[in-house]
């Protein structure tokens, strides 16, 4: 069954994953970028989440209570564990400098393989579409996965704002 799975995959998901694995690498090394690109991931992230999920199940509220509930969850977790605290920010060329991390590629290959997971499952059973049940499971887990993304992005604002002011404080 695997096999036939496999087989009947198209050829673009392989890219894909390729793809992602790259920019996953890419996002493993200590970088700057501006705003406007710290938030660019993490809105693709979020707008193909919802995409996933609307595609799937609808505009059912079910779906969309779960994304929002995984969503306040991964927000809920950058919070207490304030990650990436080594962030920093250069006001003079308005650019974040943003720690190196697998945990972007973690998220995307999970996102990666959830659809995927989700796609396979109503491809084999299709009455699940209508499961309570598997609408909350999938709901949270895209919801989770792409607010991370953002959770991060915000974490990396607030971060370097923390740095920039303690380095004022010290300077005064």
């Amino acid at each position: 069954m695997i096999a036939q799975i496999m087989q009947h995959t198209p050829v673009w998901v392989w890219v894909l994953f390729a793809g992602l694995i790259y920019l996953g690498y890419l996002q493993s090394r200590t970088r700057t970028v501006p705003k406007a690109r710290l938030f660019a991931l993490p809105l693709a992230m979020l707008g193909l989440s919802l995409y996933s999920l609307f595609a799937t199940f609808g505009a059912t509220r079910l779906a969309f209570v779960a994304w929002l509930a995984g969503g306040m969850l991964a927000g809920l977790l950058y919070r207490v564990f304030r990650r990436p605290a080594a962030a920093g920010y250069a006001p003079d060329t308005r650019v974040y400098t943003i720690p190196g991390s697998w945990l972007p590629l973690t998220l995307m290959l999970a996102i990666f393989l959830t659809r995927y997971a989700v796609a396979v499952t109503i491809a084999v059973d299709a009455p699940l579409r209508e499961a309570a049940s598997f609408v909350v499971v999938a709901g949270l887990a895209y919801g989770f996965l792409s607010c991370t993304f953002a959770a991060r992005a915000h974490a990396v604002v607030r971060a370097a704002r923390q740095a920039t002011l303690s380095l004022a404080g010290q300077s005064a």
